[in-house]
């Protein structure tokens, strides 16, 4: 709809709708008689004015390259690591789906009779080794004859457990070549811990022990902490070097999900080790990079909470695959060949870790296990895991012939809680670790993180193949990262821009057609603004350098 208005314009033009202009007829021979005075006519056209505005414009943007890498940004759009669905339990936190109480046992060897010392010639060099819940203690030789009694009263376990197996091995210490003699095992297992003494002959009758099972506290449930440390694997090491054997730090939370393959909700229990450095073998005995870290998965059905259904580790046997690209699931499933899936990132983490991968897997049957499974602290099964060489990788334990240099950890070792600030953590190391880059191994053909980045997917346990661990896509991005290092784009402009506003309109002016000498008559001038045809007008001229 178009509007009406008047208004003068520049002097010529007093607009006002319905107002008149008193004039006064001009001396002419060609005006008409005063007769004609009361015609009227009317001329109408269109009009356009400009109202121009001019602006000039410079400056100049750098963009640094390596400034696209924004870590931070990523993880604060994380609120979770914990997918929807799941749920995460640490430290104190109780883990409903196993109802069961717990108890601090405390057991004593109070003392052992020896009824054939193995030796044809003086006393025996007897010796136990003690298996309590997996915890093992070897202890020191005791002088003893046929048919005598060893009085021993020796801790040889105390923690919070939830059932206890007890094994005794009794040994006759032979001097090099000759091997050590046995003389036989007394095993007891008890499902719920209470106070009491216990004894029994060994399995071969050459010896008879008594223990001694004080229960010192119990509590109702089961915590988060309670069941990582009580499930923990139990720890050998193969390391060539002396710097980095043991983990500097582990961490550990409890997970409950969704298992597709079980189709019903089960327990997780999530391990990250954590060693500042890791180094070449001896004799080269260098640092290959800072940081280094491995997963360890144990699943656990809650109705068969003693038993662990599958163990997933990053199998790093010499034998099989010397550069541990081999994921291991061990499960009642038929032991299978070497093969390839795709892995896929979970979505949230896919800026820091790429996007899906090819991993390569191989089943073990769990069912064959023979001298991998032993019992966890808590009494819950766990598994013998071997730390292969200075690189830290794991394997299957324990020990076997080609493992030369070989010590033994067991469970002394302290775990801690793997909350978001920790995993947030980790992941911020990327910036060190894309900072630094890569640096060639010669001999290995192979090009390696100066800071081993943090790689796991932690939110991804419960989809096969269970550990994805994208390494391989952010060694790729720290190559292309580094390439970009140091660029930058230094952008310059200068800008003329100019606005005009084109406004149109359409007037009226009615006046008498014929007036004479000296008459007074009245004119009406009407401007309509057309703002349908109103338009803007843009002019630039540019100029630009790029550095």
């Amino acid at each position: 709809m178009k509007k009406r208005s008047s208004l003068f314009l520049i002097m010529i033009i007093l607009v006002s709708l319905g107002v008149g202009i008193r004039g006064i007829a001009a001396d002419t021979d060609t005006l008409l008689d005063s007769n004609n005075l009361s015609s009227m006519s009317s001329i109408t056209g269109d009009v356009t004015f400009p109202f121009p505005k001019t602006l000039k414009l410079s400056g100049d943007n750098y963009w640094n390259m390596t400034d696209l890498l924004d870590v931070n940004e990523t993880l604060d759009n994380i609120p979770s690591f914990t997918k929807s669905g799941i749920t995460a339990y640490t430290g104190n936190d109780l883990v409903p789906q196993i109802s069961a109480n717990r108890y601090l046992v405390n057991v004593t060897l109070i003392n052992a009779t020896i009824y054939d010392d193995h030796d044809i010639i003086g006393e025996g060099e007897i010796y136990f080794n003690v298996t309590i819940n997996g915890n093992f203690t070897e202890t020191e030789r005791y002088g003893a004859n046929n048919d005598e009694t060893l009085d021993l009263n020796l801790g040889v376990f105390n923690y919070w457990c939830l059932t206890l197996d007890i094994n005794v091995e009794v040994w006759d210490d032979d001097t090099f070549p000759d091997p050590d003699d046995a003389l036989g095992v007394y095993s007891n297992n008890i499902g719920t811990p209470t106070s009491q003494n216990i004894s029994g002959l060994t399995d071969i009758g050459d010896a008879k022990v008594w223990l001694e099972i004080e229960v010192l506290d119990t509590a109702a449930g089961v915590t988060a902490d309670f069941l990582a440390d009580g499930c923990k694997p139990y720890l050998y090491f193969t390391d060539e070097t002396t710097q980095t054997e043991e983990a500097d730090e582990v961490f550990a939370r409890v997970l409950a999900g969704n298992d597709p393959v079980k189709g019903k909700t089960v327990l997780c229990i999530q391990y990250i080790y954590y060693w500042g450095s890791e180094y070449f073998p001896t004799p080269i005995n260098i640092q290959f990079h800072e940081d280094d870290y491995e997963e360890f998965l144990i699943f656990i059905d809650p109705n068969d909470w003693t038993n662990p259904y599958r163990y997933v580790f990053d199998d790093g046997s010499y034998v099989s695959n010397t550069r541990s690209q081999r994921i291991a699931i061990w499960e009642n499933s038929p032991t299978s060949s070497i093969l390839d899936t795709e892995a896929y990132v979970s979505e949230e983490l896919t800026p820091l870790l790429g996007d899906n991968y090819t991993a390569s897997y191989k089943i073990f049957n769990l069912d064959e296990a023979t001298q991998e499974n032993r019992s966890g602290l808590s009494g819950i099964t766990t598994m013998n895991i071997l730390v292969q060489s200075s690189f830290h990788n794991f394997q299957e334990g324990p020990p076997g012939l080609l493992d030369f240099v070989t010590t033994e950890l067991g469970y002394g070792y302290s775990i801690d809680e793997l909350n978001d600030s920790i995993i947030k953590e980790f992941y911020q190391r990327h910036y060190h670790a894309f900072e630094e880059g890569l640096w060639f191994i010669s001999f290995l053909g192979v090009d390696t993180p100066k800071v081993n980045p943090f790689t796991f997917d932690v939110m991804g346990t419960f989809a096969f193949p269970y550990l994805t661990n994208a390494y391989p896509n952010v060694v790729d991005d720290i190559d292309r990262f580094q390439k970009a290092n140091k660029n930058f784009v230094n952008y310059e402009y200068e800008l003329e821009l100019t606005t005009a506003l084109l406004l149109k309109a359409r007037y009226t002016i009615t006046a008498p057609d014929a007036v004479n000498p000296g008459d007074e008559f009245d004119a009406t001038i009407e401007v309509e603004i057309l703002e349908d045809e109103t338009e803007i007008a843009l002019i630039y001229i540019s100029s630009s350098m790029e550095r």
